[in-house]
């Protein structure tokens, strides 16, 4: 049971992974599903216990007229979804809204990747991480450290300020499809899952975004030697 209580009105580095550290994305179509239920189930109105996959394409083809229907439990500022974990992080706008959220798309995908798996039991470890993200600095972090896990999936070491040539980081980061960095690169979105305009209170546009996470992640080295 958790034993901190999420507050209305604030935000929250939220996590978690597979039981055992087992891969929770096996292919583009696992992937696709995870993106897609972080808006389905991102509103308190929606409700499909037969598990019809026609109303939800429904749902999801006409999210630009349906958009007045919904009741969101959350903000959601950024993302990263990796094979084995994901990051979230999260403006809780309702009562128990994040709790709410993260039952619908822990309980949806596990039952999604056990019919397709032929499998049974849990997916994810008991209970997702939480992380109150209290101050400014923290905030205007996250994202970036979010974004930047994708990196784990290349050679590219990152941590510490690791990188050193910016460019390869950079591209390797634009085209990796299942983060929010596009959004904040100014990229439309396939479906309105990421608070555009918590993103453009942030970063006004894809410049400075992509200057604060080049200063950050290149500041370990000065043309290119190891100053930390």
């Amino acid at each position: 049971m958790r034993k901190i209580q999420l507050a209305e009105g604030n935000y929250y580095h939220v996590y978690n992974r597979g039981v055992d550290k087992r891969c929770i994305f096996k292919d583009e179509h696992d992937y696709a599903r995870f993106y897609a239920s972080l808006y389905l189930f991102n509103d308190a109105n929606y409700s499909n216990s037969g598990h019809d996959v026609l109303h939800n394409d429904v749902l999801l083809a006409a999210h630009d007229v349906l958009q007045h229907d919904r009741d969101p439990f959350v903000r959601i500022v950024s993302f990263c979804l990796m094979p084995n974990h994901f990051h979230l992080l999260l403006y809780q706008k309702k009562e128990n809204g994040i709790a709410k959220f993260m039952q619908k798309l822990g309980t949806g995908y596990t039952g999604y990747f056990n019919r397709k798996n032929d499998r049974s039991g849990s997916l994810f470890e008991a209970t997702y991480k939480t992380i109150h993200v209290a101050h400014d600095g923290q905030f205007q972090h996250m994202p970036r450290y979010i974004h930047c896990n994708a990196l784990d999936l290349s050679t590219i070491s990152w941590r510490d300020g690791g990188v050193v040539d910016w460019s390869i980081a950079q591209k390797a980061l634009d085209v990796f499809p299942w983060s929010s960095h596009s959004v904040y690169m100014e990229v439309d979105q396939e479906l309105p899952v990421v608070d555009e305009w918590e993103v453009r209170n942030m970063f006004p546009d894809r410049l400075s975004y992509s200057s604060f996470l080049e200063e950050w992640a290149t500041r370990g080295f000065v043309d290119g030697r190891r100053v930390v």
